[in-house]
């Protein structure tokens, strides 16, 4: 049996022994008192000093038989725990699940608050449970700002009494006695704080910090990868936003249909209870329904009257060429047989295909419906909108033949139920309606919406093949300085911290490439935080913000001398237009580096690293050159990251890797190819070179410490293994293979010291 901390094994082993020994004494005693070879008195000391110690080896196996019961329940608690909050992808449910979990969770803890950090880092409440009422989202709890201050800034648990006497009659935190602030922290940064609300003085929390600790690591995590993939969602939507209100600008009269189109349709999806994922689907499709106009010449497109037979054969192309768009790997391609039949009918005579019944899409039959009523609620050149009920009396007649009758009658609940309650989606259809020159626009209005469009499809012209960044950057400000006519014009990109903005691309004077700026109250600034266009004081400079899905990540900034309201128009029409495509260029190059190189260590990702062995390997095999690999696995990571976190456990690998590169050649190729485990590549080098510098790492890194978290601690053992080309293998895939063998079956040798 393996030696344990504290020699409770053998202690473990020798209480049955000792039990029995004292069972064996008491009853010998007993036995002999009553044969009469015992003096009874000395017969009670003797029993009762073994009884004594029977009941006290009783009480401690019970307290040992509770602590590991106590323990086994906490480990399946908090990893029921993890579970749950890891479960989902939507932030708000995160939010909500890993503030109850969070307080479920603690033995005592009746309550729980979440605040996380924003773009600027201050941390803002958004979410509870346990507090009735509940505290409004964004609320301050004075009481509790110092524990969660203390707690993000030292990046450590911190308690605290809450104040006995009651504060202000809005603050939930009275009617408790402590509080247990936790920081919430992955590998990307401060997430937020969590703070557990306890009848309890603070010390009552002292024994579960271990628990709650790896519960907030947890937690972390989640609400990382749930916010990542909402940038990423709404970053996909607005693009989607941008390429719908492109097409919308080409036909001054529909202008903002598509977004009014895509909000009914999944209302009525929500009214049919489709599944989440086809209601998005339908959304989606409701704003790009008519991307396939972008192909329909003008003439045809903003013609007043009714179209001929030829020009209606083109109109109809519409559809089809909208699929054919949408028609590509990836996400969009969910959208193509929504796109392409939403003009089939019911029974059939409709186009482009002739489907019928269940044949047709449900996603093309809300469209279908829903772009009926939208038409016949709006104000066209060729016709005056009509009332709401005359629309539902026109769909209604039609159901079974041009429309489906599960969808009407869906939409006419939607409608009754939207109209009862005057909510502002119908307010804003009643005032469509009532105002026939909102929809009539004068040859001056739709010549100028002609414009933008031209601008909007210019711009997407200029930038949509440029793959490098800066390049992109760079374009983008020389067509809007073009656009707006004026020789200067920037670029501004706010940096990870969002406290300064960097000029990433300017064409003319005023600006300077690679300017930094911080966070002060100019119009730059305030364009940011108010996601409106302003001036200085001059009128002389316009900063217009970039906006995507509602966030503002920079700003373009013009500057001339006559600048106007015209120029100002057209250069938030090109900061709209670009947002989007800028946004999608950073994360796609930051996801390109990432990909490259190892977040945490800086060296070679295993992907990159693969790539330079497979190189190094072709060249041997041309040349005959010999080429080494060594790998060296970093011992009981796994056990490290428990003692002492993740955070801790990224700071010995930067340390590891720094001591790597110290110790290496410059010639050397260095990545990071799994959690603890760092490669070497040596080009040009034999295997008694290889076995020379393998050494001299080893010695390297013997016996160092290196500074984790403001501690001094050694470095953990590390196990090294070696191959070479020749003899072990001339391809770059197959050496790696044979080296992690090697390091495998290391690990599975004694431990011996490097």
């Amino acid at each position: 049996m393996a030696q344990e901390p504290n020699g409770e094994a053998p202690a473990r082993a020798r209480s049955p022994i000792l039990f029995v020994a004292l069972g064996v004494v008491l009853a010998g005693t007993l036995l002999a008192v009553a044969a009469g070879r015992l003096d009874p008195v000395t017969g009670a000391v003797v029993a009762g000093a073994a009884g004594l110690v029977l009941a006290w080896r009783g009480a401690v196996a019970f307290r040992i038989a509770e602590q590991v019961r106590h323990r086994s329940v906490a480990t399946r608690k908090v990893f029921e725990a993890s579970e749950s909050v890891l479960s989902s992808l939507d932030v708000g449910h995160v939010l909500r699940t890993a503030a109850e979990t969070g307080a479920r969770l603690s033995w005592h803890a009746g309550a729980a608050l979440l605040f996380l950090a924003d773009d600027v880092q201050q941390l803002r409440l958004r979410s509870s449970w346990g507090l009735d009422p509940a505290p409004a989202e964004g609320a301050r709890i004075l009481a509790l700002e110092p524990i969660i201050a203390e707690a993000a800034r030292t990046r450590r648990v911190a308690l605290t009494a809450v104040r006995g006497s009651q504060p202000a009659r809005d603050d939930p935190s009275a009617t408790f006695r402590s509080a247990c602030a936790l920081p919430l922290q992955s590998e990307a940064g401060m997430v937020g704080v969590l703070v557990l609300l306890s009848q309890k003085p603070p010390e009552a929390f002292r024994e579960e910090l271990s628990l709650l600790e790896y519960y907030a690591r947890q937690a972390a995590m989640a609400i990382d990868n749930a916010r990542l993939y909402q940038q990423v969602k709404d970053l996909f939507e607005s693009s989607i936003r941008s390429l719908a209100d492109a097409v919308d600008a080409k036909d001054a009269y529909t202008h903002g249909h598509s977004e009014d189109l895509a909000d009914l349709v999944t209302m009525i999806a929500r009214e049919m209870r489709l599944p989440p994922r086809e209601e998005e689907k339908i959304r989606w499709a409701g704003l790009l329904h008519d991307v396939g106009k972008i192909g329909i010449p003008d003439a045809i497109l903003r013609k007043p009257g009714k179209l001929d037979p030829a020009e209606r054969a083109i109109m109809m192309t519409h559809a089809t060429l909208g699929a054919a768009i949408l028609d590509k790997p990836g996400p969009l391609q969910d959208l193509v047989g929504i796109v392409r039949h939403h003009h089939e009918w019911f029974d059939g005579r409709g186009y482009p295909d002739g489907l019928r019944g269940n044949q047709i899409p449900i996603g093309a039959a809300i469209l279908t419906a829903a772009d009926a009523f939208d038409a016949m609620t709006s104000h066209r050149a060729y016709h005056t909108a009509r009332g709401v009920d005359v629309a539902l009396t026109e769909l209604r007649t039609h159901a079974g033949t041009q429309f489906n009758p599960d969808v009407v009658n869906a939409l006419t609940r939607v409608i009754q139920r939207e109209r009862a309650a005057q909510t502002p989606w119908y307010a804003t259809l009643e005032r469509r309606i009532a105002n026939p020159a909102g929809g009539q626009a004068p040859a001056q209005e739709a010549a100028m919406t002609l414009t933008e469009a031209d601008l909007v499809l210019r711009v997407a012209q200029e930038i949509r093949d440029i793959g490098d960044f800066s390049r992109l950057l760079q374009r983008t400000v020389e067509v809007a300085a073009d656009i707006v006519r004026t020789p200067d014009c920037a670029l501004w990109l706010i940096n990870g911290q969002a406290d300064t903005m960097i000029a990433e691309a300017a064409v003319g004077t005023s600006v300077t490439v690679g300017t930094e700026t911080s966070r002060t109250r100019t119009p730059m600034w305030r364009a940011l935080e108010q996601k409106a266009a302003q001036r200085d004081d001059g009128g002389g400079v316009i900063f217009v913000p970039l906006l995507t899905a509602g966030k503002a990540i920079g700003v373009l900034q013009a500057t001339g001398s006559n600048l106007g309201d015209s120029e100002a128009r057209r250069l938030s029409l090109v900061a709209d237009s670009i947002a989007p495509v800028v946004q999608a260029a950073r994360l796609r190059q930051q996801a390109e580096r990432d990909a490259r190189i190892d977040a945490v260590t800086g060296l070679l990702s295993r992907r990159s690293f693969s790539d330079a062995l497979r190189e190094q390997a072709l060249r041997h095999r041309q040349w005959g050159r010999p080429l080494a690999l060594t790998l060296g696995e970093v011992h009981d990571l796994s056990l490290f990251n428990a003692t002492y976190g993740y955070a801790a456990g990224n700071d010995l690998l930067k340390r590891i890797a720094e001591l790597v590169r110290d110790a290496s050649d410059g010639a050397h190729i260095l990545g990071r190819v799994g959690g603890g485990v760092f490669a070497i590549l040596m080009p040009e080098t034999d295997k008694t070179s290889a076995d020379r510098t393998l050494r001299g790492l080893q010695e390297t890194m013997a016996g160092r410490e290196v500074a984790i978290k403001g501690q001094f601690m050694p470095v953990l053992p590390m196990r090294w293994t070696l191959a070479t080309a020749p003899p072990d293998s001339n391809e770059g895939d197959a050496l790696l293979g044979v080296a992690e063998r090697r390091l495998l079956r290391a690990a599975e040798l004694p431990e011996r010291p490097i």
